[in-house]
């Protein structure tokens, strides 16, 4: 009897370890459904939290005590006087904290409002509130650009995809639901039911960037914009109705761009009240669909950037979809200023655009630098092309979808309807091109332009003017095309601060004009910049270069460096504004300067892109840096000295494949050629007629007796110059003593 019991304690102990086991797995496992849930509540119960959590300090605080708000933003929410708008701040920190604060929130809403994270758990996991009908077009539309974003994944791509969905994002119950999907439509279902429509979007385009598709997950985020702006227009319908004053305005923009018919552009007109203008204005909004709402949108972030952040901010829904869309751009700039250090920080303010800002950095020196466009930026390929003995350089701007798209070098906008392919360059304009045309003049690069594939509909061209609203200081401007031996003159559609708009009926070659008759004898002020270029003269009379060019504001700064390409750039904030015609000096005392004035000419830049500078400054070879700036004949300041630092040239010639192999000759062989090179004096004669050693120099290798001796000085020389003189020098031999060169280079010389 009892050797028949005996096995059952065993059996009995594994049964409990196997139960304790098996509650042990299921803890762990609703501990991390209830951490992913956790943040997912947060994101989905988003307006419901704002609107109902009353007591935010006492969260702010204990956020604050584990170390996931920062200070200032503690403050920031304390300041508030509502506790919807001090949700709206505290959101804003839990978006860019991630997972981690989103789970913490969540904790310590269970334990400080148990009643309302129960309230809102047991409803539906889509929303307790009532969706609004743009709300619903809104999350149909952004399923819709889900599904295309899917249908341009290949079937292997597109395994990746879902492989990465189950990997990282879902819950392992999830998983047989991928399987059972029976297209990309039920895919798009499945992300915005699991992750909300929002998140849905952010995971999927994560995912797109992780499988090596980040163009589709740029053009997703592009249409998911335009949504988001046409919803906002809608969903803002009656308040914008209300506080709109300038319809007419906005009319005459949607109407230039063949947005509303003549009819309604009449009706509006005729309207007595802004409000009954917007009515009718929002009739021709509603029949022109999600363009013509995405155009009116961004009027109003010109004319009405004040009003509109407003109506965002309390816009609970458009302000989470955008803090999501732009939660990747911070990434993308710190990917395209990866040699620069990030640091990390509150990054939230509010700015005017138009409005000029200036740093706060007391008691720092600081300088203005350029701000980005909206437009999506592009970096083109340089395509070069054999003429004859002639090599031609153009760029080529391959797009992959329709859109607005600036280039990095030139400034050129091209909004593209489609796929397409662009092949443009700058040419020098004809000094007789414009004959016949009376008072016109040349106002910018010409550029000669072909669409080898896709259709561009309109042109921006980047101009150098100071828009000013007065009738008598307006500049006239317009678009020369030329084509065979005939010119067609394009009125613009339209000027902005910084482009000429067109519509594009034809390409080959195109730039811009003004007419200048009404300003004959008034000063002229146009956008212009100070290019600087450095210039070491190795072991020459102790001095250095550094060359001065004034230029107009809409010449690409690249094709000056092409030009000077044997010279340093020094990089600087080069803005100002200058009157052509007008004499400048330099101001840069104590060096020396030449010639002692010059004339702002921008006819010489135009016609003949060679870009020679317009100022030498003489400095000594130990100055390391210099205060350089500019003023008129007259003395005035027109452009603030900047501290300007002066290093070694480091320039793309300097630093070649063939330079590098040169100095490598010249400094690996050095006691090889001091031996064996008997003819140093009629290389030093080379040398010096070049200009690349003294006189004083020279005459120190001619007083030493032996060619050894002589060498040596020589390479004291060599050392001193730097990159550019040991190539020259590596040239002479080549010349001189190609046997020895050929001998070295091919390792068979021995150091005697």
């Amino acid at each position: 009897m009892m050797a028949a019991n005996r096995g059952c304690p065993f059996e009995l102990d594994r049964k409990i370890l196997q139960e304790v086991e098996e509650k042990k797995k299921g803890y762990d496992q609703r501990k991390f459904l209830r951490s992913k849930m956790g943040a997912e509540f947060v994101d989905e119960y988003r307006n419901m939290l704002i609107q109902r959590v009353p007591s935010v300090m006492g969260i702010a605080d204990q956020l604050r005590s584990k170390k996931m708000i920062p200070a200032e933003i503690h403050g920031n929410i304390q300041t508030e006087k509502t506790s919807q708008d001090q949700m709206r701040i505290l959101y804003s920190v839990l978006d860019s904290g991630g997972r981690a604060a989103k789970e913490e929130f969540y904790e310590i809403l269970k334990t400080m409002m148990p009643s309302l994270v129960s309230e809102l758990e047991a409803g539906p996991r889509t929303s307790n509130e009532v969706k609004t009908k743009s709300e619903e077009h809104l999350e149909n539309k952004i399923k819709y650009d889900l599904r295309w974003a899917l249908n341009h994944l290949d079937e292997a791509d597109l395994k990746k995809f879902k492989n990465n969905l189950c990997d990282c994002w879902l819950e392992p119950r999830l998983h047989h639901n991928v399987k059972r999907l029976r297209n990309n439509m039920d895919l798009a279902d499945l992300l915005i039911n699991t992750f909300t429509a929002r998140n849905a979007v952010q995971v999927t385009m994560e995912i797109l960037r992780m499988i090596g598709h980040k163009r589709i997950a740029e053009r997703l985020k592009w249409a998911i914009e335009l949504s988001l702006f046409s919803f906002f227009v809608e969903e803002n319908r009656e308040k914008l109705i209300q506080r709109v004053s300038s319809v007419m305005e906005i009319a005459d923009q949607l109407k230039r761009r063949d947005m509303i018919t003549d009819e309604m552009y009449s009706s509006i007109q005729t309207a007595k009240t802004p409000e009954e203008q917007m009515k009718i204005l929002y009739s021709a909004l509603d029949s022109g669909g999600r363009a013509v709402k995405v155009e009116f949108y961004k009027i109003l972030q010109r004319m009405e950037p004040l009003l509109l952040h407003e109506l965002a901010e309390h816009s609970d829904i458009f302000s989470s979809y955008i803090s999501t869309l732009t939660q990747s751009d911070t990434k993308d700039v710190i990917k395209k200023l990866k040699h620069h250090k990030y640091i990390h920080t509150t990054s939230d303010c509010e700015l005017i655009p138009e409005r000029k800002h200036k740093p706060s950095c007391h008691p720092h020196e600081y300088q203005p630098t350029l701000s980005l466009m909206d437009e999506e930026i592009f970096n083109p390929e340089t395509v070069e092309k054999s003429q004859g003995d002639k090599i031609t350089s153009s760029y080529r701007f391959l797009c992959h979808h329709a859109g607005h798209f600036q280039c990095k070098v030139t400034g050129l906008v091209f909004v593209m309807e489609g796929e397409g392919e662009v092949l443009y360059k700058i040419e020098p304009w004809d000094t007789q091109q414009l004959d016949g045309l009376g008072k016109m003049t040349r106002a910018g690069p010409l550029y000669n332009i072909e669409c080898c594939k896709g259709p561009i509909s309109h042109l921006h061209l980047p101009h150098c003017e100071i828009i000013d609203d007065t009738e008598e200081n307006k500049v006239k401007q317009a678009v020369a095309h030329f084509t065979d031996d005939n010119v067609e003159i394009i009125t613009p559609l339209q000027v902005t601060s910084t482009h000429v708009i067109i519509r594009i009926q034809g390409l080959s070659l195109l730039g811009i004009i003004s007419d200048l008759r009404d300003l004959l004898f008034k000063p002229h002020l146009i956008n212009a910049q100070v290019l600087l270029f450095y210039k070491t003269l190795a072991v020459t009379q102790s001095v250095n270069i550094l060359y001065i060019h004034l230029l107009p504001g809409n010449i690409p700064t690249d094709e000056v460096i092409k030009k000077r390409k044997s010279i340093k750039y020094i990089e600087t904030t080069s803005k100002c504004q200058l009157i052509p015609g007008r004499k400048y000096k330099p101001s840069c005392h104590p060096h020396e300067y030449q010639p002692t004035v010059e004339t702002f000419d921008i006819d010489l830049h135009l016609t003949s892109l060679n870009f020679h500078a317009t100022f030498e400054v003489f400095l000594d070879c130990e100055t390391k840096n210099a205060r350089i700036g500019l003023l008129d004949e007259y003395g005035r300041e027109v452009w603030e000295p900047r501290r300007v630092f002066l290093t070694a040239d480091t320039s793309a010639e300097a630093t070649s494949p063939k330079v590098a192999a040169a100095v490598k000759f010249v400094d690996e062989h050095r006691p090889a050629i001091i031996q064996r090179i008997s003819s140093v004096k009629e290389i030093a004669d080379d040398l010096l007629s070049k200009k690349i050693i003294s006189e004083e120099m020279n005459n120190k290798i001619r007083g030493e007796k032996t060619s050894q001796d002589q060498m040596r000085i020589l390479y004291d020389g060599l050392n001193s110059g730097g990159a550019a003189v040991k190539a020259e020098f590596y040239e002479i031999l080549k010349v001189k003593l190609q046997s020895l060169v050929d001998e070295l280079e091919a390792g068979s010389s021995k150091t005697q």
